[in-house]
């Protein structure tokens, strides 16, 4: 018996290593281009096939050798994805990231016009950094720095030429696009790590936006019109002092918030909640994650799944829920209610020795200890301090309640 298709997979095996061999040596393309002719395989198979059936004196049976089949195609399937980086990849964004160890480009510094009806600045960087701070300067400044895959230094450099940072003005919004060039490695989709230092004209105000992919952010003194908004994933946000509406949503990072006058709503998946002089509402959510609240001059709403919650000095409405964490909330002043839930742990408050409120606790499976001359009877305690004006509301399933006066240790 007589296969056929070995000697085409075997030349197409060394066409093919000669034609890699060569764009590799020599900065050329040739394997992208020869992938268009692929229907030539099967010509060539059947050329082979001819030539032995008119070659085959002896009646031997011919026949497709299977496996050389399987390989030649296996072959092209795999020239298509080192240059076109596998379709199904790309159809789950399988964007794979650079990071801060691969090759480095500091690109010129760019100033963009603050035009007089500018009032906001909207930035998009899909996989890079973003630090935001003030400038005595009338413009934009936009640092950027650009990190490319360890690849040839040639290559990198055209990478760089090619990724950009575009801009629109259009009416009152400045859109600023951080552009990196997609390049291929083994198959893989790459994106440059392209990071943005903004330096924003501090003698007017304007609201800012940020959309941004695997990146952190740092926001520091920038004078805001009304609102700052950022959202992100997996990277931390870092904002401190700033006047106006604040909201911060990323995953996979850490949020920390210093010396905000205005709503601040912070959201997190996987990271941690920090905040300290917050004048205004605070809202925070996490999971997987803390929650830490120091000096909040407004209601307080935090929710956690799978971490602890921690308040102190809070001075209106505080509503904390959440499930496998620990509760503790201490303030010397209450000026509105408190309603305090957590699933499987304890619960410790430290309240004023002078207030006005009137405490409900309750413990499933749980004990109790007060420094208050509560009231306890089996699941419950309870009492009134001063004339019980404000509501303090705690409840666990499988925790202890915990209260103190103020001048004790917390």
């Amino acid at each position: 018996m007589i296969k056929v298709g070995r000697y085409t997979a075997a030349s197409l095996l060394v066409f093919v290593g000669a034609t890699l061999l060569m764009d590799q040596t020599s900065d050329t393309s040739y394997v992208e281009k020869i992938v268009q002719w692929w229907p030539f395989i099967i010509i060539f198979f059947g050329i082979e096939y001819l030539i032995f059936q008119f070659k085959n004196k002896n009646d031997r049976n011919v026949r497709i050798d299977i496996k050389s089949v399987v390989l030649s195609f296996a072959i092209v399937l795999i020239l298509f994805g080192l240059t076109s980086g596998f379709p199904f990849l790309n159809q789950l964004e399988l964007v794979y990231s650079d990071n801060e160890n691969d090759l480095k480009f500091e690109i010129e510094a760019q100033m963009i016009p603050f035009y007089e009806n500018t009032n906001k600045l909207y930035v998009e960087n899909l996989n890079g950094k973003i630090n935001i701070k003030p400038t005595n300067e009338k413009d934009f400044k936009f640092e950027t720095t650009i990190y490319v895959s360890e690849i040839d230094q040639e290559k990198a450099e055209r990478i760089v030429n090619e990724s950009k940072l575009e801009w629109i003005d259009e009416g009152s919004t400045l859109q600023v696009y951080a552009k990196g060039k997609e390049y291929y490695r083994f198959g893989f989709k790459y994106k440059p790590k392209v990071n943005l230092i903004i330096h924003v004209p501090q003698s007017r105000e304007i609201d800012i936006q940020l959309k941004m992919k695997n990146g952190s952010v740092i926001v520091t003194d920038v004078p805001i019109l009304d609102s700052l908004d950022i959202d992100t994933t997996n990277g931390d946000i870092h904002i401190t002092n700033i006047n106006g509406r604040v909201a911060a949503d990323t995953t996979n990072g850490n949020i920390e918030v210093y010396s905000i006058d205005g709503k601040t709503v912070l959201d997190t998946t996987n990271g941690d909640i920090i905040a300290d002089s917050i004048f205004g509402d605070f809202i925070a959510d996490t999971t997987n994650g803390k929650i830490e609240g120091k000096i909040i001059e407004g209601k307080v709403e935090a929710e956690s799944t799978n971490g602890s919650i921690t308040l102190v000095e809070v001075n209106d409405e505080v509503t904390v829920d959440t499930t496998n964490g620990k509760i503790k909330v201490k303030s010397q002043v209450v000026d509105g209610s408190w309603y305090l839930d957590t699933i499987n742990e304890s619960i410790e408050v430290v309240l004023p020795n002078n207030g006005d409120f009137t405490f409900r606790a309750q413990s499933n499976a749980g004990g109790f200890l007060s420094d208050f001359p509560f009231h306890i009877d089996k699941k419950i305690m309870g009492g009134i301090v001063g004339n019980g004006e404000h509501k303090i509301t705690a409840y666990t399933n499988n925790g202890s309640i915990i209260v103190k006066k103020w001048d004790q240790d917390f």
